[in-house]
């Protein structure tokens, strides 16, 4: 960078009409609380006492910090009193909306910033910038993902206050409550240390309610694919090495068999030799009894028929 650009970059910086100061980006947000103080006074009347304790002040400087007083923020006992008919409905319409939107964009930063990775691994440089320059797309990413769980957060518990029983619609099942590590997927992530037993989160197992968004987008059903193959893929393997034990144990016990026969076989072919006394017969015997003995167990057939039987358990999936 330049000294001329340095010098530009110093006095848009030090400029007070500038666009992107924080006076001016909150001007906006001011005058959109201001504007919805006349339409509030006359749908929530009851609400005249809260929208008065409104300081002024408080909106021109720090209107992020302002309470709007909407439906879900009136106490749950003097709500329907407050507003007319219908609104407390139509703000549930519209947190509902915002939650399954917030979702949509969750799982579609997800699959991307995953997508990221992917690349960054395969097509790895050691070069400063372009780690500096990785790390900040990365850093990018996560915070739209952490500042979509934010909003998915309010529109839940806005939705807990205005239909805690569920009388407007059944939600509940649909938008759970979102934990830290509920953000996850599709793919497994650095810290879990086996596929096999990667959980995959609720978040990719709810529908979308856009047609072109969230699970339905073309790009999140391309990873989804990769991980239905993958997880088929496993299964599969998993299946072989079970029937593989299976068979690796038959051919022991059937060692064990051939083990067992073959003593008792050597113990009788010495003690019929001519020639020994009775001592020395008795002695091989029961050395070859003993012998035999360390591979046989009592319940030796019942758990060979039980092997020999047995079939490893069947997965299907349908596409």
């Amino acid at each position: 960078m330049n000294i001329s650009c340095r010098r530009q970059l110093r006095l848009k910086r030090s400029d007070p009409d500038d666009t992107s100061s924080l006076h001016n980006r909150h001007r906006p947000i001011s005058q959109a609380i201001q504007n919805l103080s006349s339409p509030q006074r006359v749908h929530m009347p009851g609400a005249s006492a809260f929208l008065d304790n409104i300081d002024p002040a408080t909106v021109a400087e720090t209107p992020k910090t302002v309470k709007l007083w909407l439906p879900s923020q009136l106490p749950s006992n003097t709500r329907d009193k407050s507003c007319v008919k219908g609104l407390p409905r139509l703000e549930f319409r519209l947190r509902l909306a915002q939650a399954h939107d917030a979702l949509d964009l969750i799982r579609h930063f997800r699959s991307v910033y995953q997508v990221l990775l992917m690349k960054n691994k395969v097509h790895i440089s050691t070069s400063q910038g372009t780690m500096t320059k990785a790390k900040s797309i990365f850093s990018r990413f996560l915070f739209k993902i952490d500042r979509a769980a934010a909003r998915y957060r309010d529109a839940r518990v806005a939705l807990l206050r205005l239909d805690p029983d569920e009388r407007f619609a059944k939600w509940q099942g649909k938008l759970k409550e979102l934990r830290r590590e509920d953000v996850r997927g599709p793919s497994r992530e650095v810290d879990e240390k086996s596929e096999s037993r990667q959980q995959l989160s609720w978040i990719w197992k709810t529908a979308s309610q856009q047609p072109d968004a969230g699970i339905n987008d073309p790009e999140v059903q391309d990873v989804m694919r990769v991980e239905w193959c993958k997880a088929v893929a496993r299964t599969e393997r998993f299946e072989e090495e079970i029937k593989l034990i299976v068979e690796e144990m038959r051919w022991t016990l059937l060692f064990f068999k051939w083990t067992v026969d073959n003593w008792e076989g050597l113990g009788e072919a010495r003690a019929s030799e001519p020639g020994l006394d009775q001592g020395t017969v008795l002695g091989i015997t029961a050395y070859a009894a003993r012998q035999a003995a360390l591979y046989w167990c009592h319940d030796f057939h019942l758990f060979t028929h039980f092997l020999l039987k047995f079939e490893a358990p069947k997965h299907s999936f349908k596409s």
